[in-house]
């Protein structure tokens, strides 16, 4: 399927992305490959809402940090969109944890042998994704300094106990200079909102190189529009 171009126009005009067509169209297939799994979703329109979303995140990484081999750590994959698309379209090494084996899907029903299949098409690709890992119970798998991007989407929604020992991880396994990205919906109501997100990024270590608001709208008009907050961080 063909990437429409009014939809590239708006992500370039919306999140002001310099990665490439290419690397775009690469990114759009990769989510309608991961979404084309999952029986009843209608692809079209949900890979437009998902390629929308993960631009106005992925934006905020250069070209020059996402070179082929690059190491990247998703954390909260979910069903490894994101994992997908940057190595589809960047040739990165892939890693990911996430807390349930079974990663529910809107519109349609899901079972465990969707979900296993999934992974096993997402294995084969080389993507190294880790579920079902509780990431506030256990050190993450990994060594020293290994990644050199970290991120983490919908943080609010994950990490709602004390996020100083996690945070503490993701140091951990980032190199120095690495990139944390990471965001989470500016809404009241659990985990941690923009200002603390932000202060307890800075108190585990991190220098922070950019905070900002984007507005996500949706792939459709029935997807309601949300301000969320996009932090980039870097491991002195």
């Amino acid at each position: 399927m063909e990437i429409d171009r009014a939809l590239i126009v708006r992500a370039l005009v919306a999140m002001n992305t310099g990665l490439s067509r290419a690397h775009m169209q690469a990114m759009f297939e990769a989510i309608i490959e991961t979404d084309g799994l999952y029986a009843g979703v209608p692809l079209e329109r949900s890979a437009n809402g998902h390629f929308i979303e993960m631009m106005a995140f992925v934006s905020r990484l250069s070209e020059t940090e996402l070179s082929p081999g690059a190491r990247v750590l998703d954390l909260g994959s979910g069903q490894g969109r994101l994992l997908a698309a940057l190595r589809k379209a960047f040739g990165i090494e892939a890693h990911g944890v996430d807390k349930s084996a079974y990663a529910p899907v809107y519109g349609g029903a899901n079972s465990v042998e969707v979900i296993r299949a999934l992974w096993s098409a997402h294995n084969k690709s080389g993507l190294r994704i880790l579920s079902p890992f509780d990431m506030e119970a256990y050190p993450l798998p990994y060594t020293d300094d290994y990644f050199d991007i970290v991120t983490f989407k919908n943080a609010a929604g994950y990490v709602r106990g004390a996020a100083e020992p996690f945070l503490a991880e993701v140091v951990r396994v980032l190199r120095p200079g690495g990139t944390f990205l990471i965001d989470t919906p500016n809404r009241a109501g659990g985990g941690f909102g923009p200002d603390e997100l932000r202060t307890t990024l800075q108190r585990a270590g991190f220098e922070i190189i950019k905070a900002e608001t984007t507005r996500y709208t949706g792939g459709d008009d029935a997807t309601p529009s949300e301000d969320i907050s996009i932090i980039t961080a870097r491991k002195p």
